[in-house]
């Protein structure tokens, strides 16, 4: 199963991830988690450039041919090997992302971000079994981002409330958009109550389907 969260900086991305991954893991199950833009040396190397406080004239386009590239080497050197030896993927922030920022705050237009990534998620066919968008209020979010000791500034923090107030409307866009029901899911969670409720809840929706396919890849195997 592949597996995605979204959500604006601050939304609780990285405190959620590393629940379900304990979680998970004392359950016995085998997974990858990993991050964009990132997760390969390579990757890593482009999330540089895409943060760098410094480059603030970077263009929409440029963003999102960045991304796209780091999303690409992503896929095909760690997520796609990772599925293939039946690892659950989770990672933190996907095309979700690109789609949301390039594509709707950006005013690049999700066709043509969704478009320009179709190759570096494999002609569409790596796409995220699930994604959970945690939202929050913008106010909630920055409060969350201030009150974290270990955060390094990036270049998205320099951007204005109104900016990340897009963005967290541009999320909600995607999933309404990208919600193709039962396979391919996209839920919006609403990540301002404790961080126990909102795991819970994931919990809630994840184990029921990792239980199944557990059970009907054990069959096959017969």
């Amino acid at each position: 199963m592949f597996i995605n969260f979204e959500g604006v900086d601050g939304c609780g991305k990285t405190s959620v991830i590393n629940a379900i991954t304990i979680y998970l893991k004392n359950q016995g199950y085998n997974l990858e988690v990993t991050r964009e833009p990132g997760g390969t040396s390579i990757s890593e190397q482009i999330r540089q450039i895409l943060l760098n406080p410094n480059n603030t004239d970077m263009l929409p386009l440029t963003e999102a041919y960045l991304y796209a590239s780091a999303r690409a080497q992503h896929v095909y050197k760690k997520i796609l090997p990772a599925l293939k030896n039946n690892k659950i993927v989770i990672t933190d922030r996907y095309i979700h992302s690109s789609l949301a920022y390039q594509g709707v705050v950006k005013k690049l237009g999700i066709d043509f971000v969704y478009d320009l990534n179709l190759n570096a998620i494999d002609g569409g066919l790596v796409f995220p079994d699930i994604t959970f968008i945690l939202d929050v209020p913008i106010e909630v979010a920055l409060e969350r981002i201030a009150a974290d000791p270990n955060r390094k500034a990036d270049r998205f923090d320099q951007e204005s409330i109104e900016f990340h107030k897009q963005v967290r409307e541009a999320f909600k866009e995607v999933q309404r958009r990208f919600d193709f029901g039962t396979h391919w899911q996209c839920i919006l969670i609403d990540a301002s109550r404790s961080l126990e409720d909102v795991v819970k809840e994931i919990l809630d929706i994840l184990l029921p389907r990792l239980k199944c396919d557990k059970l009907t890849n054990s069959i096959l195997s017969k």
